[in-house]
C-alpha cells in the first residue's frame, strides 16, 4: 500500500493500537510529518524511522516509549520531536 504513496507528505496513524512502526512507511520517502501518538509502540519498533529521509516532524506522544534508539539521532532533518 505505501509503495505507491511516494509523494505522501503527512501522514497520521494516531490511536490504532499500533505495537510496531510498519515497515512499508520507510517506502515513503517524502514524508515530513508522521504522528505515531496514543498507540502501543516501544523504543525499539522507532528504529525504522531512521531510514526516513525528509523526516522533519515527528510525534510519538503516549506511547510505552521508556528510551530512544539511538538511530533516531541519525535523522539529520528531523527538527521537531513529540
Amino acid at each position: 500500500l505505501f509503495e505507491m504513496l511516494i509523494n505522501l507528505r503527512l501522514l497520521r496513524l494516531i490511536g490504532n493500537s499500533l505495537t510496531t512502526v510498519p515497515s512499508a512507511i520507510s517506502s515513503c520517502p517524502s514524508i515530513t510529518h508522521l504522528d505515531l501518538s496514543s498507540n502501543f509502540l516501544t523504543g525499539s519498533s522507532l528504529v525504522i524511522l531512521s531510514k526516513m529521509p525528509s523526516l522533519t516532524h515527528l510525534n510519538i506522544s503516549c506511547n510505552k516509549i521508556r528510551d530512544l534508539p539511538d538511530e533516531l539521532g541519525k535523522i539529520k532533518t528531523l527538527r521537531s520531536l513529540d
